[in-house]
């Protein structure tokens, strides 16, 4: 892989830009790769007034998900249960 050609460049941009974590309010930090998925199962993080209630509505999710489906969302349901734990309680 040639990093010097633009095209390449251009690529690793954008794939990166996807994996940012951008904050939604209410404590909620997603990547757009993870909005893409939750839209998939029609989960809104707008509507959710907390982190903690996005997290159950996910949980929810989870428990009427078929298993090809469970992976992927459960993937993104520990990502931000971890992003939890290690920035908002108290240890």
């Amino acid at each position: 892989m040639n990093f010097n050609d633009p095209k390449t460049r251009d690529f690793l941009e954008k794939e990166w830009q996807k994996s940012i974590l951008k904050n939604y309010g209410n404590g909620l930090f997603l990547s757009q790769e993870e909005i893409v998925l939750l839209q998939k199962y029609n989960l809104s993080y707008q509507e959710s007034t907390s982190m903690k209630e996005f997290m159950y509505q996910i949980e929810n999710v989870l428990s009427y998900c078929e298993e090809e489906d469970y992976e992927e969302l459960e993937q993104i349901s520990t990502k931000i249960s971890d992003f939890y734990y290690y920035n908002y309680v108290k240890k």
